[in-house]
């Protein structure tokens, strides 16, 4: 895995369609982390607010075109099953379906998992994103869910390269 952290950025699902553009499969494996995105989006395009302390990151990941369409709905399942793994090393997270991570009654985060094809025919490019609230003290909370931090949950504060590095370790083990 090659990492390509940034400050900020639109958007990491946004990032990874144009490293698709540039690079072609050779951006298979790359995880993108923004410490910040200015127009994060979730489930059904819906915004997703991105301030400082939380993680926002996308997987690229090559996968047979024909592995991915016999079972669509696995990926999105593995991966917040991937994510809920490693958070249950801090809290005791769970999934809500289709792509919700929660404490509680309360979003921790999301998953949000894209595919395009590439030049070749057999292989799409996956894009895994996913959005985790870590150490901000409040979280906006949007109309449908009241979110939650892992700092709100424990009153720690956490190093958020490691996190990130052991989900992306988890989604790649999970392909």
């Amino acid at each position: 895995m090659r990492y390509w952290v940034l400050p900020s950025v639109d958007s990491t699902q946004l990032q990874a369609r144009r490293c698709l553009d540039q690079y072609g499969l050779e951006a298979s494996g790359l995880v993108i982390w923004a410490r910040q995105q200015t127009h994060g989006v979730g489930q059904q395009g819906r915004p997703w607010v991105s301030a400082l302390g939380g993680i926002y990151m996308t997987v690229m990941q090559s996968v047979p075109t024909a592995r991915l369409m016999h079972a669509p709905t696995q990926v999105p399942e593995r991966v917040a099953t991937a994510c809920q793994s490693v958070l249950d090393g801090y809290v005791r997270a769970w999934v809500k379906q289709p792509n919700d991570l929660m404490v509680g009654g309360r979003k921790l985060g999301g998953v949000l998992c894209e595919s395009l094809g590439t030049e070749d025919p057999g292989t799409r490019m996956l894009f895994i994103g996913v959005g985790l609230n870590i150490n901000q003290e409040s979280v906006v909370t949007d109309a449908r869910h009241v979110a939650t931090s892992l700092r709100q949950e424990t009153g720690q504060s956490y190093n958020e390269a490691m996190i990130v590095s052991a989900i992306a370790t988890e989604i790649m083990q999970c392909l």
